[in-house]
């Protein structure tokens, strides 16, 4: 599961599916430094006074960027709201922390192909772990620096080398390790980053998951 923000709620209420968010009890059960939303007004007065901030009762967002907003039964409709908010705002998050390139094989030339091949294939940079997403006929590939580049495998069959050829390379490379849409990690993610999903193998490679 990929973890893209918590909701602490000491009541354990999970009335949105966990997909791209997890329900924790406390702070410290958050064990990756994304986005919090806190759950109820007695908590968010204390974590508050606890993290050194003035409480506004209208305003949902701390200094510090992390949330709060009240429980179901304190008032229903503010908590459907805010948590729904709380979402698109961590996919927002997510979307905008990657530089994405499109890579055109017909364009670049030589040199490029040849650092790319150097870089997905011979794992130029010396990584432990590459995480590769594999979607249909696009290959996602994270370099460094929070970027991630495209390659289309219908482009690079057209260009005369089979998509079987490209897989076998990648998978030549033991450092690289390859999602696919159905892989059990991205169970309820994949969905989420429709149009954007170049941002997953970011996600992967960062290890937004626990």
């Amino acid at each position: 599961m990929l973890i893209l923000g918590y909701i602490i709620s000491k009541t354990g209420d999970k009335f949105f599916s966990e997909d791209i968010f997890k329900f924790v009890p406390s702070e410290k059960d958050c064990v990756l430094d994304v986005p919090k939303l806190i759950v109820g007004l007695t908590e968010a007065k204390k974590y508050a006074q606890e993290h050194g901030f003035e409480f506004d009762i209208l305003e949902h967002v701390y200094p510090d960027g992390n949330w709060w907003t009240f429980k179901k039964t304190e008032k229903r409709d503010i908590y459907e709201k805010n948590v729904a908010k709380f979402k698109d705002y961590i996919k927002k998050r997510a979307v905008s922390s990657v530089k994405y390139y499109y890579v055109n094989l017909f364009k670049i030339p030589y040199t490029k192909k040849k650092t790319l091949y150097n870089i997905i294939v011979k794992n130029l940079y010396n990584r432990k772990d590459n995480c590769v997403f594999c979607d249909g006929n696009m290959i996602y590939y994270p370099l460094k620096d929070n970027n991630v580049v495209g390659i289309s495998l219908e482009i690079i069959e057209y260009l005369g080398i089979s998509k079987e050829k490209v897989m076998d390379l990648i998978k030549s490379n033991q450092n690289n390790k390859i999602y696919y849409p159905t892989s059990q990690i991205l169970k309820d993610t994949r969905s989420q980053f429709s149009g954007n999903e170049y941002v997953i193998p970011f996600l992967l490679q960062n290890k937004a998951y626990k």
